[in-house]
């Protein structure tokens, strides 16, 4: 297991002891060139108030003790170049003020806090875009700062602790969090094995990333409570969440026999009145409306995947059935014109449940989520193609059949795109016994795979990670140089008897790139961590860049918890933009 993170006071390493800041930008234009300002003013809490601004006016903050300057820059494609004026702490610790900015749209503002006696080590960070700038009219902006390079936990966490719930970054840039498993029971006999019983809630929270902070949606929840359920976004704003289940099971303990680490209760889910799996939702904000929507009589499904087409619509695939675990091969679309659900005649090859799905240029890849019942991995994989009316078909893209000795079956794997088209896959579990004989339980994969997911060239090329993980995340991010990186975080790893849950939880993330493969980073000598440790959780690339990271299972005193926490990992360089 990795050991704790003492608390430190560097930027590198998440500690729950730094500054956590808003700023509250003005911005003012008094010309038709060069005569906006830009007026900032930073707040920060009281000593001993936790998370930072309040609800009622704040009271006038410091900037962070640990810097002795800032910079401020504001630039915009149709700028020359970006206008920086710098402001020494001591003279200036309550907020500054930038002349002479071009008026016009579309501007960013960007914040560095700098240590000059450190070689100007930049400490905190923060960005915002879209910022107008108009003659004679103020414009209020809001900034929320982070640690550079590093994690910081928000300023307001989520008012209730979840697990496989979802995050839906909206038009707007802020995160529709939506159900998920917020109780969890005591250790009991579940048929085979041990299991801790799930129970999940119907609230809806948004995260506002200009403040840091969570907040409940007022006098508005999901009608069902669910968990292990699917939400995409649409094209006018709404979100549909659909499936999942009130009541469910984390097996942590097999009788020697493997089987998947999730389920549905389906004593308890047939008993109550439940109508999670068989039903969507359709959440609108703007309206302030929930609306239910039945699925097909025959599309009941948790554990689900879920794709929008590009004509708008959303097709659920496979998943397991409330009623009985059974897995499904089944696909339903969700038609945006009529607001109702059809079967589609169209089938999956290999019923899949827990599977990642990664949309690409031109089409959905399908990974894991099989449970073959022979040595070979199956149809590990496969590719969703549609047409521009939304016709759907599926095939199996050529890897599974030229490397079937590199793929694997497994469930709860994450991946994503890479720059330049191609993608990885990492992680998940391994749960068949026939694939691989004397297997007991469930045990996590620490094998990666580099996909070329190009039409007609469909190649796969093994990797590997530091360490095991399953129902982890992986994230793109995006480098100071413009190549992309990827963030793999959290997840369950290593069996460990000890612990309740019956897996130790991943606390440092891994970093992968084209050309240094995956490394877990090191910055001054010390190895970056998580704020809490997450399984099970949301990650969600906000409009600024940073990465959101949000509840999960975690661990507290050798037991599984469900977190509340959230985090932000900001990837902006520790380097002073230049002049």
């Amino acid at each position: 297991m990795e050991a704790v993170t003492r608390n430190r006071t560097r930027a590198i390493v998440c500690d729950h002891r730094l500054p956590v800041l808003a700023l509250a930008l003005l911005v003012c234009a008094c010309g038709p060139d060069a005569g906006g300002g830009l007026a900032l003013k930073i707040f920060q809490p009281s000593p001993g108030v936790g998370g930072g601004l309040r609800a009622e006016v704040p009271p006038a903050g410091e900037a962070p003790a640990d810097i002795t300057a800032y910079r401020i820059c504001i630039s915009a494609d149709d700028m020359p170049r970006a206008i920086c004026r710098d402001f020494d702490r001591e003279l200036h610790p309550h907020g500054a003020r930038v002349d002479g900015l071009p008026i016009g749209q579309e501007r960013r503002v960007s914040f560095q806090g700098y240590d000059e006696a450190a070689g100007y080590a930049v400490r905190w960070c923060g960005r915002v875009s879209g910022v107008p700038i108009a003659e004679g009219r103020p414009t209020p902006v809001s900034m929320y700062i982070s640690a550079c390079g590093g994690f910081t936990p928000v300023r307001e966490p989520m008012a209730y602790p979840r697990v496989m719930h979802t995050a839906t970054v909206l038009p707007d840039g802020r995160v529709l969090i939506a159900g998920g498993f917020h109780g969890l029971g005591v250790p009991s006999s579940c048929g085979v094995g041990t299991c801790l019983p799930l129970t999940a809630t119907a609230a809806l929270e948004i995260y506002d990333p200009a403040t840091g902070a969570f907040a409940p949606v007022p006098d508005l929840a999901l009608q069902q409570a669910r968990g292990m359920h699917t939400a995409s976004l649409l094209a006018d704003g709404r979100v549909l969440v659909a499936g999942g289940a009130r009541h469910a099971l984390l097996r942590a303990w097999n009788d020697d026999v493997p089987a998947p680490l999730l389920e549905v209760d389906a004593v308890l889910e047939q008993s109550g009145d439940s109508r999670a799996g068989r039903t969507a939702e359709l959440v609108d904000l703007a309206a302030g409306t929930v609306e239910e929507i039945p699925l097909g009589p025959e599309s009941a499904r948790a554990l689900h995947g879920a794709i929008r087409l590009w004509n708008g619509d959303v097709v659920l695939m496979g998943g397991i059935r409330p009623a009985d675990n059974q897995p499904l091969d089944t696909m339903e679309r969700f038609a945006v014109k009529t607001e109702g659900f059809e079967a589609l005649s169209a089938t999956l090859r290999v019923p899949r449940q827990g599977l990642a799905v990664l949309p690409f240029e031109s089409g959905t890849l399908l990974w894991g989520g099989n449970r073959p019942d022979g040595s070979l991995p199956g149809v590990f994989a496969e590719i969703v193609e549609q047409s521009g009316t939304g016709a759907v078909a599926l095939k199996v893209p050529l890897f599974v059949g030229e490397s079937a000795d590199l793929g694997a079956p497994s469930l709860y794997s994450a991946g994503a795109l890479l720059a330049d088209g191609r993608a990885i896959v990492c992680g998940g579990m391994i749960t068949s016994a026939f694939f691989e004989p004397g297997l007991t339980a469930a045990r996590a994969l620490d094998d990666a795979w580099l996909l070329d997911l190009r039409p007609g060239s469909e190649r796969l090329e093994p990797a590997g990670m530091d360490r095991p993980r399953a129902l982890h995340t992986t994230s793109p991010l995006v480098r100071p140089d413009g190549s992309a990186e990827l963030l793999v975080a959290g997840g369950l790893s290593e069996r460990v008897e000890s612990i309740s849950g019956g897996y130790d939880i991943a606390l440092r993330p891994e970093f992968f790139t084209l050309d240094g493969g995956f490394d877990a980073r090191q910055v001054d000598g010390e190895y970056l961590t998580l704020c809490e440790r997450r399984a099970g959780h949301t990650a969600s690339v906000l409009q600024d860049g940073t990465l959101l990271l949000a509840g999960g299972f975690s661990l507290q005193s050798g037991c599984f918890v469900l977190n509340v926490s959230a985090e932000l990992y900001n990837p902006a360089p520790r380097i002073l933009q230049p002049q």
